[in-house]
């Protein structure tokens, strides 16, 4: 059975709706954090969990010591269920007179006499026995599937796409992109089943690991009518068109897949007709301004608006066109950009 730790920032870090940066560490900040690390949990065998650890009281060491405020460890112990806890553990029994975890408040205080934590943690212990069947094993509902990628995770901690402050590389990279994803999905009033590649794809069918829906991607699709990828780094060739066959398919009309990432206002990938033959190629326009005029072209060459000059540098530029936007109006001329189109879908 899978189990994991939920240690959060209670007080005013559980404020919702809220603008505040994401955690980077293990201790997680927000809400939607909470719920994150949840179905991250319940993600890893798509069933309930077990919470071996989460917040008797103040945690962490001395600067953040801080306790949550009354009626929130019942707000978060039931939000663990909602996303398929089966049991909660509160670490520790009672906090410690000395050593690492002095800070660490447990159920008890330190002179070992039942006082506001306990109170709270009792109360939540009698609504978990008078719900007891009602809740147990559950399955949490959801609205948007999003992969989780822990393959990918890793890669893009060493070959990662940005930078952090005084390190050549974000080492938690893959968390921020997918955590973008995620909250946003929570913001929008949303419910997430984190979904793995071991669960989906044939190509990681593993041992032990049940895939959803028995395997059969149109059932997954119908199931999980939105599925979002993102940062899918270790993305077999395979993966992507499975993915975009399913979406496609006629059982699952509503099936939708987002894969990849666009920066909001950038450039959007090219459409064209998708077969089983035919591959995928990016080209990289070098957004460098080209020789405009009559030394450009052919021969005695003018260009204008209707140029069709196959040796016009402008021209060239105008005919790769990047979402139905010119390189050559000036919009991306100052700045390199990707253009993904289908081969054998015509001319772009």
């Amino acid at each position: 059975m899978a189990s994991g730790n939920a240690y959060y920032e209670s007080q005013d870090s559980l404020l919702h709706p809220s603008d505040a940066p994401r955690s980077t560490g293990w201790i997680v900040s927000g809400t939607w954090a909470v719920y994150n690390l949840a179905d991250l949990m319940f993600s890893s065998k798509q069933a309930p969990f077990l919470v071996t650890e989460t917040n008797a009281g103040s945690i962490g060491h001395s600067p953040m010591n801080f306790s949550p405020y009354d009626g929130q460890w019942r707000q978060i112990a039931w939000a663990l269920v909602a996303r398929g806890a089966e049991m909660i553990e509160y670490w520790h029994w009672h906090t410690l007179h000395y050593g690492t975890e002095t800070y660490w408040g447990g159920v008890l205080p330190h002179n070992q006499k039942p006082g506001r934590a306990y109170r709270e943690l009792a109360r939540i212990g009698a609504e978990f026995g008078a719900a007891g069947s009602v809740v147990a094993q559950a399955t949490p509902d959801c609205d948007v599937a999003i992969l989780y990628d822990s393959d990918s995770k890793f890669a893009l901690s060493s070959q990662a796409p940005f930078q952090a402050p005084g390190q050549y590389f974000d080492v938690d990279s893959y968390r921020k992109i997918f955590a973008s994803f995620y909250r946003g999905a929570f913001d929008a009033g949303l419910q997430v089943r984190m979904v793995r590649p071991q669960q989906l794809f044939p190509t990681r069918f593993t041992a032990g690991v049940d895939p959803l829906e028995g395997g059969d991607p149109i059932d997954f699709a119908a199931t999980y009518p939105v599925l979002i990828v993102p940062a899918f780094f270790t993305a077999a060739d395979a993966e992507p068109r499975l993915a975009r066959r399913v979406c496609g398919s006629g059982r699952a009309p509503r099936a939708r897949a987002a894969l990849g990432i666009r920066r909001p206002g950038g450039p959007r990938p090219h459409r064209g007709a998708a077969g089983p033959a035919r591959r995928r190629r990016r080209r990289l326009v070098r957004g460098v301004r080209q020789p405009h005029g009559p030394d450009s072209g052919s021969p005695g060459h003018r260009c204008g608006s209707g140029c069709r000059d196959r040796l016009c540098a402008a021209s060239r530029l105008r005919r790769h066109r990047v979402g139905g936007r010119s390189h050559a109006d000036g919009s991306w001329s100052r700045s390199p950009a990707t253009s993904i189109r289908i081969s054998g879908a015509g001319p772009p």
